[in-house]
């Protein structure tokens, strides 16, 4: 089928070309270039804006023993103890966008497609990423408390919706002509 096809090439393919060009912090423009590329081949796409927090297997595995830190210096005591880490992405102010999230592109209202996740790599923690899809349940699009919670690799990621819509100021968003010929070598890719 056509939308698997599109997205296996957006997860396998576009982050590489992004990163040619941009930085690792680009979710706007990484996200940009994904509904470009699933509009151009009908797929409803849309962007979300989140932020998202990364824990280690080591972190899970504190977390499944204690819970849920609910303070900071709990996950610094275990970082310091077992060499628990996490890390989040979307919370601190982007100085050139004033931008606080992170985007990620919701496709057909029932998954989620964060291909610029890596950003939030931290090997020396055991934190190595890769763009991720994963399905979404109602709950969290209607804005439920509880953060969307994912496994991979040992990893938990654990994403919340959020309501700040700046990223339509920045360049990376309003400047097509900045991602296009990206998305053009993307659908080359796919009907090739």
């Amino acid at each position: 089928m056509m939308k698997e096809k599109v997205l296996k090439v957006l997860l396998e393919k576009a982050r590489q070309e992004i990163l040619k060009e941009f930085n690792p912090d680009s979710c706007i423009v990484s996200t940009a270039v994904c509904i470009d590329v699933l509009k151009h081949f009908g797929i409803l796409a849309e962007p979300l804006p989140v932020r998202v927090m990364v824990f280690n297997k080591i972190a899970v595995d504190c977390i499944n023993k204690w819970g849920m830190p609910v303070k900071d210096h709990t996950i610094y005591e275990w970082s310091r103890k077992y060499g628990a880490w996490s890390v989040g992405v979307g919370f601190s102010k982007r100085l050139d966008t004033g931008y606080v999230g992170h985007l990620v592109a919701l496709v057909e209202n029932t998954e989620i497609l964060d291909i610029s996740l890596d950003q939030a790599s931290r090997p020396q923690h055991k934190i190595v990423l890769s763009p991720l899809k994963f399905e979404i349940s109602s709950d969290f699009m209607s804005g439920a408390r509880m953060p969307f919670t994912s496994k991979r690799d040992g990893c938990i990621f654990c994403y919340e919706k959020i309501t700040n819509y700046g990223y339509t100021q920045s360049p990376d968003w309003l400047k097509r002509s900045r991602r296009k010929h990206i998305v053009d070598k993307l659908i080359k890719i796919i009907e090739g």
